[in-house]
């Protein structure tokens, strides 16, 4: 092999480095995209199922407190004298 030829071979094994270098930095890229995306996917999933659980509380209230049951607006207006 002339010095021509392992020339042109380290050059070749040079940027044959360097892509596989440039391939590995988009990978890493790609990964922090995708675990960026998931986690902000999973807050949205928790903030969605808090909002949930408040909307639920919140029916649960006003069908307590527009009940017809005068016991129960009894003990309501006791918690709110309580309350003050």
């Amino acid at each position: 092999m002339t010095s021509i030829e392992q020339r042109e071979l380290l050059k070749l094994l040079t940027q044959n480095f360097e892509y596989e270098m440039k391939t590995v930095e988009l990978q890493a890229e790609i990964f922090i995209r995708d675990y960026s995306i998931k986690h902000k996917d999973l807050q949205l999933l928790r903030m969605s199922q808090h909002r949930s659980l408040c909307d639920t509380l919140i029916y649960q209230q006003r069908r307590l407190i527009q009940g017809r049951n005068p016991q129960k607006n009894h003990y309501l207006n006791f918690l709110v004298l309580f309350n003050r």
